[in-house]
């Protein structure tokens, strides 16, 4: 049986999804599922396309030969770091350790799938696909439902492409940092003694100097803007910062069983 763990966004398109599994055999699929900021026609329409795929998977376990569990695991997909953030989460509880992961970034929105991408960047996850829905380049005009479902997920097969893993280094920062921002009024910080006070740690020259390594780093990643007025050092929370923070409004991500092979 093979040991691979299958990672993917919701989506409506369910050709995707199947020609993901079908074509990876994972033993195990984990879906980043959006509770927030989803209208509830949305939703509705993403629950009925994880319905039908599970149908189609259930009415057709024959050719899943290797799929024993799908989860779900929530995150706000349209921020790129609450996507990695709990897909850490995952790595960090030590569960699928053992487990060959495959991302897949067919499905679900854009912010989603670049979260996805950077979480393969960190953990030098190569083996990253994207394919094509068979619901909007197939013509199934008139064809039974199951023939329909099955030209759709066949296109998708077909049109199923690697995406490289290019080189480079995701770096840790000190998250902290955009947290004191968040806090402080219109989210500046005009000195780095003042964001030292914030943060309540030791005040020395050696703190002062890494905390202004940080910053620039943060500074870098755009996540923050920082620049020199004198001797001092102004900061101020970017949009992006924001969008970074956001994802701790959240309740921590668990794993939800929504599927599970019957051994009988």
């Amino acid at each position: 049986m093979n040991n691979k763990l299958l990672i993917f966004c919701q989506g409506i398109q369910k050709s995707k999804i199947i020609a993901s599994i079908l074509s990876h055999s994972p033993r195990e699929c984990v879906i980043i599922r959006s509770l927030y900021d989803i209208n509830i026609e949305v939703r509705s329409e993403i629950q009925e396309a994880i319905n039908l795929v599970i149908a189609y998977i259930t009415g057709n376990i024959a050719y899943f030969t290797d799929l024993g569990k799908i989860w779900e695991i929530n995150a706000d997909i349209f921020n790129p770091n609450s996507v990695l953030k709990s897909l850490e989460g995952i790595v960090q509880k030590g569960s699928f350790s053992e487990m060959e992961p495959i991302i897949d970034l067919s499905t679900g929105a854009i912010p989603a799938n670049i979260g996805l991408y950077l979480f393969a960047l960190k953990y030098k996850i190569k083996n990253i696909s994207f394919c094509f829905p068979g619901e909007r380049y197939e013509r199934t005009e008139g064809l039974a439902v199951t023939e329909k479902y099955q030209k759709e997920i066949e296109f998708a097969r077909t049109n199923q492409y690697n995406i490289p893993l290019i080189s480079a280094k995701i770096q840790n920062f000190d998250e902290e940092i955009l947290f004191a921002l968040g806090k402080a009024e219109g989210g500046k910080i005009n000195t780095l003694q003042r964001l030292n006070e914030k943060l309540n740690r030791i005040v020395s020259s050696k703190t002062l100097m890494g905390l202004s390594r940080q910053c620039d780093k943060l500074n870098t990643l755009g996540l923050i803007s920082s620049r020199r007025v004198g001797k001092n050092k102004k900061i101020i929370l970017t949009s992006s910062g924001r969008q970074y923070i956001k994802f701790k409004e959240f309740n921590k991500p668990s794993l939800k069983l929504i599927w599970q092979r019957n051994k009988i």
